[in-house]
């Protein structure tokens, strides 16, 4: 899930007063609708609001559409993500966003919506992020991605 970011980017703190303002989160994700079934993802988000603990948040997701010929679909999205809970040193938060995909010769819209949790890893900076998705290409039609990634806040 491009929602990596999301969490990763909550799951920086162990608070919901003490968000991050910035965080980076990249990692590898299930796509059964790849061929293989693997693909990769980056995202980087701000916090746009304290009291309504939102972050603005853009991902990047490139996966292999088909083997033979070898066809790459790449899609940029941008948009929102609120905590929705946090127990401990885990932050699970809900997103939704949207942008284009391309892939061989088209390009068209793209959407996503899901879910993300970030899990501090000790009293430092970094932390893992877990996610899953449902987006909604014009090129690939639908697709439920699971996410797991790495990140930093800053």
């Amino acid at each position: 899930m491009r929602l990596l970011f999301a969490l990763a980017l909550a799951a920086a703190c162990s608070a919901q007063s003490n968000l991050p303002q910035n965080f980076a989160a990249a990692g590898g994700a299930f796509n059964q609708s790849s061929k293989p079934p693997l693909a990769g993802w980056f995202s980087y988000g701000v916090k746009i609001s304290d009291k309504g603990m939102l972050f603005s948040f853009t991902t990047h997701d490139v996966l292999l559409s088909q083997a033979k010929p070898y066809t790459v679909q790449t899609s940029v999205r941008t948009g929102l993500a609120t905590v929705l809970r946090t127990l401990g040193p885990i932050i699970i938060l809900g997103l939704g966003d949207a942008g284009m995909a391309a892939g061989g010769t088209s390009v068209g819209g793209a959407f996503s919506g899901g879910g993300i949790g970030i899990i501090r890893l000790g009293k430092t900076n970094w932390a893992i992020a877990l996610g899953g998705r449902v987006i909604k290409t014009a090129n690939g039609g639908s697709q439920t991605v699971y996410e797991l990634g790495f990140g930093r806040s800053f």
